[in-house]
């Protein structure tokens, strides 16, 4: 027998096997992604507050929030009549578009515990507003960490209902903080960096991406595991902005989240 036909003969059932595996991969994380997205929505019903929604129609929260439609991209998609989207220079929590993806995430949360399809409608419509604009606030931590964590938490309820164009731009607004795809972003600490690795996180749940879920969930072990000036220290505190001591009233809550990522992650099969 020619060699060539030997080398096919060894090479070709290797092949295979390479083939067959890879795909059993996929097929393992696309099912642990949806395990992952369930631990998560049901997480963030302890999280979000429904309460202002629990007890209204759709047409109620419509009138409440002052909700208008309008039309970008061929899609039909819901603004706050009078809220100032274009305050650019508010510096603290009161930017108006923050309570824009607030309002979404709640929202949304509240369509999924009530399996109300025209509440989910709403937060849906909202979420295309924003993946369809660019507003944008003078604070660089509105842009890159506040605004899209509330984008991640409603789109953990209706990314589904997104059509393919609205997916695609909501993934490329969250990729804006992803430490995959912006590694210049690991230089982040303390708060900050927890909240870049939980949005990566999440937008890899979302968009299946398995070396994003990988970058980010090694990020964040090396948080826990590397004593730096900022974040988690020997005697157990967490420091942020220097050597200050934080408490869970401010910087510290990022140690809620970090919990919530770590529970999210144990879901999977790269347990920390």
């Amino acid at each position: 027998m020619k060699k060539s036909k030997v080398l096919l003969f060894v090479i070709l059932p290797m092949l295979t096997a390479s083939v067959v595996i890879s795909c059993n991969a996929q097929i393992n994380f696309h099912n642990e992604c949806i395990e992952m997205r369930h631990t998560y929505r049901d997480m963030l019903l302890d999280i979000l507050d429904t309460t202002p929604y629990d007890n209204k129609s759709s047409e109620e929260i419509m009138m409440q929030e002052a909700l208008k439609p309008i039309t970008i991209s061929s899609v039909e998609t819901y603004y706050i009549e009078g809220m100032n989207y274009d305050d650019y220079e508010t510096r603290d929590d009161s930017w108006p578009a923050w309570h824009h993806l607030m309002k979404a995430a709640d929202i949304a949360a509240c369509g999924y515990k009530k399996n109300n399809p025209k509440i989910t409608d709403i937060a849906t419509k909202m979420v295309y507003y924003w993946v369809f604009t660019d507003h944008r606030s003078s604070n660089w931590w509105f842009n890159e960490i506040g605004c899209n964590r509330h984008l991640t938490n409603a789109a953990m309820f209706i990314f589904d209902k997104l059509n393919p164009k609205g997916q695609a731009a909501l993934l490329g607004k969250l990729r804006q903080s992803s430490l995959y795809y912006r590694p210049a972003l690991m230089s982040h600490s303390g708060a900050n960096l927890i909240d870049f690795a939980d949005i990566t996180l999440k937008n890899a749940i979302l968009s299946e991406n398995q070396p994003e879920f990988i970058t980010s969930v090694q990020r964040m072990e090396r948080e826990i595991v590397d004593i730096n000036e900022e974040g988690f220290q020997k005697d157990g505190s967490f420091f942020q902005h220097g050597r200050q001591v934080q408490t869970c009233s401010s910087y510290g809550k990022s140690l809620i989240r970090m919990g919530n990522f770590f529970h999210v992650v144990s879901a999977s099969s790269y347990q920390i």
